[in-house]
């Protein structure tokens, strides 16, 4: 029976496998589609929808449009892949011919700017459904020739948020020249270090939203765009939360704090149209000497939040401890050098011991 199933999901499965296909492929699109329509329906009527005059003395953003050599030097620098969208074109193929294409694609992204209008076209998508994390999730193919229409609007925008009074939060790392995944965390890392060594308590909470792009109020977006002194409705800013933490005496107060930063968060969320998911919503305790006493509860949305040792942040494992345990492995590597320096060779090694007639390194045993 499994291996039946198998072979129809993979296509060996000889007999009718185009139909088969055809009802797998649809079963899952209704899938995404309707999951997000119900948390989309879930959402109460927000009232916070309070649009901010335009500051005609203060530089006021409108979307422009772009030259050929802007758009081709956004092509030069697209990142080269061999995935196909739904028009069979992939982003190696127009940085390839760039030089000949430069002028139609300069031609579209224009027209949809002048019109402000996003092609529907532009808008499909080849999906391919994964399983991760209990759940099925998508990744979405979308046209080449959107993405770089994309990137010309997204470089005003960023203009405009960088030399203006109206720029974003400074706690906005993501989608940021000269930001990373090392920015924030560098700021978390340091920030709880300076507090455990003050010692107490640093407990943390660490935020997960069920398809926060997709259930994203257009609406709410608009009325949003006043408060940066945008002039044109096709444009969005969207800040995208991921955690937060505090600092007590103890555990007991730490989590008495989490709960209420917890209550307003939840409230902030439901206002804007998203929706926290709970089950992969964890919270974290951190302090510098270990402590026999048991982790009080934080509730988030009548659910009870997993607590959790280590936890994967932005690429990082972090532990409670801050030890880096499980984030650092114990590699080992012969590095070739100079004769004059070794005879030949040396061996670089890190938690590990050197093998010296074999110049090898094997990891010691913790």
């Amino acid at each position: 029976m499994i291996w039946n199933n198998i072979k129809k999901l993979t296509g060996k499965d000889r007999k009718n496998t185009g139909k088969k296909l055809e009802q797998v492929a649809t079963a899952f699109n209704t899938y995404f589609v309707e999951s997000v329509k119900t948390l989309a329906n879930a959402s109460p009527p927000t009232d916070v929808l309070h649009t901010t005059p335009v500051d005609e003395t203060q530089p006021v953003f409108s979307m422009k449009e772009v030259s050929e050599p802007q758009v081709l030097r956004i092509l030069g620098a697209v990142k080269s892949s061999l995935a196909k969208d739904v028009f069979g074109l992939d982003s190696s193929f127009l940085k390839h011919h760039r030089e000949s294409l430069v002028s139609p694609i300069t031609k579209m992204v224009n027209t949809s700017i002048r019109d402000a209008m996003f092609p529907q076209a532009w808008k499909s998508a080849i999906i391919t459904p994964m399983f991760k994390a209990g759940d099925a999730t998508e990744v979405s193919i979308l046209p080449v020739v959107s993405k770089i229409t994309e990137k010309c609007i997204a470089e005003q925008l960023i203009t405009h948020l960088n030399n203006t009074p109206f720029s974003l939060h400074p706690m906005q790392f993501g989608f940021r020249a000269k930001h990373s995944t090392e920015t924030p965390n560098c700021f978390f890392l340091e920030s709880t270090k300076t507090k455990m060594d003050k010692c107490g308590v640093v407990g943390a909470v660490f935020l997960d939203l069920r398809k926060a792009f997709d259930t994203i109020s257009h609406d709410l977006l608009t009325t949003k765009h006043s408060r940066f002194n945008f002039n044109s409705p096709d444009t969005d800013v969207c800040r995208r939360h991921s955690g937060f933490y505090v600092h007590a005496n103890n555990k007991t107060q730490a989590a008495h704090k989490l709960k209420a930063i917890m209550a307003r968060t939840v409230k902030w969320l439901s206002e804007n149209c998203l929706h926290l998911n709970a089950k992969k919503t964890v919270r974290m305790f951190s302090e510098k000497r270990s402590s026999v006493t048991p982790d009080p509860d934080v509730f988030a949305a009548k659910e009870r939040l997993e607590v959790v040792k280590d936890f994967k942040y932005l690429g990082i494992t972090l532990d409670s401890n801050l030890t880096f345990k499980k984030q650092t492995p114990t590699p080992c590597a012969v590095v070739p050098c100079p004769p004059a320096v070794t005879g030949g060779k040396v061996s670089l090694l890190l938690a590990g011991q050197r093998d010296s007639e074999s110049h090898s390194c094997r990891p010691v045993a913790p």
